[in-house]
């Protein structure tokens, strides 16, 4: 339900244009949604997100890099969880 916070993953893209499988992609990116309700604020998830993100792939001590990009930050939606819609 939209009247719950959740994270879903949107899309998934990787730089193997030629739908080699046999080779690893040079990179990748996800496109990620963060639906926040009205107690939540949006600051506070935005840098969990990130540094939940950080922590994981230092833990993979990978040479790989990372970036996380915030495109849009939208005020959550306002409605009645229980009504008819």
């Amino acid at each position: 339900r939209w009247s719950k916070p959740c994270l879903s993953v949107s899309s998934i893209s990787c730089s193997n244009k030629s739908y080699t499988f046999r080779c690893i992609p040079s990179s990748a990116s996800a496109l990620i949604s963060l639906h926040f309700v009205p107690d939540q604020n949006s600051t506070v998830l935005q840098e969990s997100l990130r540094n939940h993100l950080e922590n994981h792939h230092l833990s993979r001590k990978t040479s790989n890099k990372l970036s996380v990009n915030i495109k849009q930050v939208s005020q959550y939606w306002l409605g009645d969880p229980d009504g008819f819609f």
